[in-house]
């Protein structure tokens, strides 16, 4: 019974991060739905206004997901959730806008190259695909490090640089994401509200255990 009691708790502590990370990201899945069902005349607009989103919204939002559980990760999930979701949005959000902006820019460009290259049908193409994939990466690396350090803003940057080069890690994150991704393939909405806390805890453990070898 006591592990029965252990699996409910910990389920509804990520099922209520989610449902939490969720909530302040609703302004991006309404325009992604309306993008997604737009008229070709609309669609610039919608589009416009979900990078514009990005920026503003997801990333924050996805920062304070990760300061969340970095604190589980480190304390053993001793605290409780209702102590920081909200309060790490407050704290980080000025800077993780800088983030989000540059992050936002970039995807922006690198979408641009993309769809103009695969029209011109040249190898171009596959290899600003190969950016994209890396770039990804890098995000992911910038989200973890800027929750982690406490650096002057352009350290970040570097520092994330240097965890994407960390071959162990990169492959690691490459092989969780993608079961995550086929898992998610064959589930529904469900899973999208349980599974961004859950990966973003095990992407962070991942990245805890490198870190904690490197300082021993």
């Amino acid at each position: 019974m006591e592990a029965v009691y252990k699996f409910c708790v910990y389920f509804m502590k990520f099922f209520s991060l989610s449902v939490k990370w969720l909530v302040a990201t609703v302004p991006v899945w309404f325009i992604l739905s309306h993008l997604l069902m737009a008229n070709p005349i609309d669609r610039p607009f919608f589009l416009l206004t979900l990078f514009f989103l990005l920026a503003f919204s997801l990333i924050p939002a996805t920062i304070a997901l990760f300061s969340v559980v970095r604190r589980w990760v480190i304390h053993n999930q001793q605290d409780n959730i209702d102590q920081g979701y909200f309060y790490y949005l407050k704290k980080t959000y000025k800077q993780s806008l800088i983030i989000g902006l540059f992050i936002t820019i970039a995807t922006g460009i690198l979408i641009v190259d993309i769809v103009y290259f695969k029209e011109n049908q040249t190898a171009l193409f596959y290899l600003f695909l190969f950016v994209a994939f890396a770039f990804a990466l890098y995000a992911l690396c910038l989200l973890i490090t800027f929750v982690h350090y406490d650096f002057k803003l352009n350290a970040y940057f570097k520092k994330a640089l240097l965890l994407l080069l960390h071959l162990k890690f990169s492959v690691r994150v490459i092989i969780l994401t993608s079961i995550f991704i086929m898992i998610g393939q064959y589930s529904g909405i469900f899973y999208l509200a349980f599974s961004s806390s859950l990966y973003s805890y095990l992407l962070f453990a991942l990245f805890y255990r490198i870190y904690l070898t490197s300082v021993t």
